[in-house]
């Protein structure tokens, strides 16, 4: 064979050996079957053809990878995930997106179960970490979530140990190959209390909360907070603890007016009856923001004190304060002529005027519970003007008190145990509310920048927020209706009736003190009290 037959035979043989395959070639190549060069050439077009292979691999998986957020399966394996993990009734997400190393989710909600320790949740704008590979491949470190606002019902007590650890499952723990350092919200509503006089709340307020090694730890800064009778006092700031042994209020001041509200050993302990303890420090108060709205007109000051916590937030009786209130220095308290009893006596009284009576110095005790206030041991001093005393209750109405005062809606009617499942169709419901203007609502709670966009469930986000806003309403609509029970005395100088004999023989001089009682009934609604006393008195004088 020459050699022109023998350059023809080898090429020959490297073609049926290249058509082979990989580990022919190269069991070929290592046991001799061709010489040094022949084997580096069969390696080095195997390599070629092997990190093109490669790269054809990487640019499928990682065109996978990187275009698989933008799929709907992507966000219903998320809502199907976050459903399953905080055992939901229904989660929503809606418009996830990625950039870079961050990834945010436009809209978050949830409604929740039995077991569930919310009975809703939204969040807007939620903006957090997201490498390449999470959620794929190894342990997805979530860093510190940060969202424009969120809203959360939180459930006020559970029914069973079962509940107790699932909500323990959902709040201090975390699912499997997920880390997370803390959550930061600009704008935070948090509402609390199963009923009425339970609730409770945190209103606009920005908070950050972080991992402990027991749980949570949250600090809330500016917005309002709401409990009982103390309703709406700017937070400077509150500092909460969360673990599975309860909530521990490490400090909390509310500024109120020029006075403070401080919490002093504050917890909450306790599954099925949340019960708090600890004491709520009263500094120069004003009592107008301690009282609803159209009785801030009667009374005006402040007062200083400590009422110590009591009851739960799962109870008919609710949270209760009880303490002892007086005018320390720097409080002063004064009643205007609002009461028309007032009013009448400065009309018989010739020689002073009762238009704004100030009390420097006095005290009472007061305490709170089943939705009712009572204030007794009242002694409470106008210099020579007058002295008060005596003891009184103020309760909310009963649901049919209200629905006779045309408030609308029966009382813990107008939402379920969620709100969900309710016929909130375009034509409205008998509460006023319907789809269309539920949205309406939804857009004016909204800032800006999260406003309405492309993909979001709306239908989802207006049922949350109107049912929210109904839940609201309807803890609320009875704080402005109150009935008074029992007696107070009004003591005033000896000749404050002295132009009417009349007077004189209806409210006699007491020997004692030489002073004039005159006793007041409360009974009914503010505007009523005092009301036939002060045309009694009237009428004695014309």
């Amino acid at each position: 064979m020459d050699a022109e037959e023998a350059n023809a035979f080898q090429q020959k043989l490297n073609q049926w050996i290249a058509n082979q395959g990989f580990w022919f070639q190269l069991r070929h190549s290592l046991s001799g079957g061709g010489n040094w060069s022949n084997t580096l050439y069969h390696l080095f077009g195997l390599a070629v053809r092997l990190v093109i292979a490669l790269v054809v691999l990487v640019l499928v998986v990682g065109y996978f990878i990187v275009k698989r957020v933008d799929t709907e399966g992507f966000e219903e394996g998320l809502e199907a995930s976050m459903a399953k993990y905080f055992q939901a009734e229904k989660v929503d997400v809606s418009v996830f997106s990625k950039s870079g190393g961050e990834a945010s989710i436009h809209r978050v909600g949830g409604v929740g179960t039995s077991n569930s320790f919310f009975r809703s949740f939204e969040i807007k704008n939620l903006r957090f970490k997201m490498k390449l590979l999470d959620g794929v491949a190894g342990v997805w470190n979530l860093g510190t979530l940060d969202a424009n606002s969120l809203d959360l019902e939180v459930r006020s007590g559970l029914s069973s140990q079962d509940e107790v650890e699932a909500a323990e499952k959902e709040l201090f723990g975390l699912p499997a190959k997920i880390e997370l350092g803390g959550l930061r919200s600009a704008s935070t509503n948090i509402s609390w209390g199963y009923y009425q006089r339970a609730f409770g709340n945190i209103a606009n307020s920005q908070m950050t909360a972080t991992r402990s090694a027991e749980g949570w730890r949250c600090v809330f800064k500016g917005g309002t907070f709401t409990q009982n009778w103390i309703r709406e006092c700017p937070i400077e700031e509150m500092v909460v603890s969360i673990s599975p042994k309860g909530v521990t209020i490490e400090r909390g001041v509310l500024f109120v007016g020029d006075g403070r509200i401080e919490f002093q050993a504050v917890m909450v302990q306790g599954a099925e009856l949340p019960a708090p303890s600890g004491t709520l420090k009263f500094v120069n108060v004003p009592v107008e923001k301690l009282l609803p709205r159209n009785a801030r007109s009667y009374l005006a000051g402040s007062i200083s004190g400590a009422l110590t916590l009591g009851g739960s937030t799962n109870s008919s009786g609710g949270i209760t304060l009880d303490g002892t209130l007086s005018i320390e220095e720097g409080d002063q308290l004064a009643i205007r002529d609002d009461f028309r009893v007032f009013e009448a006596l400065s009309v018989a009284d010739y020689y002073r005027t009762y238009k704004r009576v100030v009390f420097q110095t006095g005290r009472f005790h007061l305490s709170t519970g089943g939705g009712k206030l009572s204030v007794e041991g009242i002694d409470l001093q106008a210099e020579n003007l007058m002295t008060v005393s005596g003891e009184f209750s103020v309760r909310r109405p009963t649901d049919d008190e209200i629905k006779e005062r045309s408030f609308g809606t029966e009382p813990g009617m107008a939402v379920g145990a969620n709100g969900f499942g309710r016929d909130f169709s375009s034509e409205g419901s008998s509460e006023g509310f319907s789809l269309k203007n539920a949205g309406k609502v939804s857009q004016e709670e909204e800032e800006p920048e999260t406003k309405r966009v492309e993909g979001e469930n709306t239908e989802f986000y207006d049922e949350l927020a109107m049912v929210r806003k109904l839940r609201e309403e309807d803890m609320n609509r009875a704080l402005n209706l109150y009935f008074f029970d029992g007696k107070v005395d009004l003591i005033v100088a000896a000749d404050a009736f002295e132009r009417s004999a009349a007077l004189k023989e209806r409210f006699p001089v007491d020997p004692e003190t030489q002073r004039t009682v005159i006793p007041v009934e409360l009974k009914g609604g503010l505007s009523e009290i005092g009301v036939d006393l002060a045309d009694e008195i009237l009428d004695s004088i014309r």
